[in-house]
């Protein structure tokens, strides 16, 4: 397994979002988590922006991927993004985000399984706290 490269949080975003891309690919009968069009690629270049917003904001020095795998950090990222979305959108929000993280481990890029716990899970009952 591996890490971003790049010594900041933008190159990091930029070297993990070139390691998704798959343009031009045929998916079919594939199961994969790479990015296959411009819309994906524009939600994920969001999600990103957003937690390397978020890892500047807090001042965190660690990799990018260890960052995304990291249970508690990710926990105060999902509190944080999502207060303020509707059920829908906060549901279809961590659906991507967790798409981009398997789709960074299918590139083998070191990121931990365990992300979102019971009160981000993909339940709309869950999500209305």
């Amino acid at each position: 397994m591996a890490n971003l490269k790049g010594g900041s949080y933008p190159k990091q975003a930029k070297d993990g979002f070139h390691r998704v891309e798959a343009f031009g690919v045929k998916r079919y009968g594939s199961d994969g988590h790479l990015t296959h069009s411009d819309a994906i690629a524009a939600k994920r270049d969001m999600f990103f922006r957003d937690i390397v917003a978020f890892a500047e904001e807090n001042k965190f020095s660690a990799k990018l991927n260890i960052l995304m795998g990291n249970e508690t950090v990710m926990n105060k990222f999902f509190d944080n993004r999502i207060k303020d979305l509707s059920v829908g959108t906060a549901e279809n929000y961590l659906r991507g985000f967790s798409s981009l993280l398997d789709g960074l481990r299918e590139k083998n890029v070191t990121i931990n399984n365990t992300i979102l716990t019971p009160r981000h899970s993909k339940d709309k009952n869950s999500l209305i706290a």
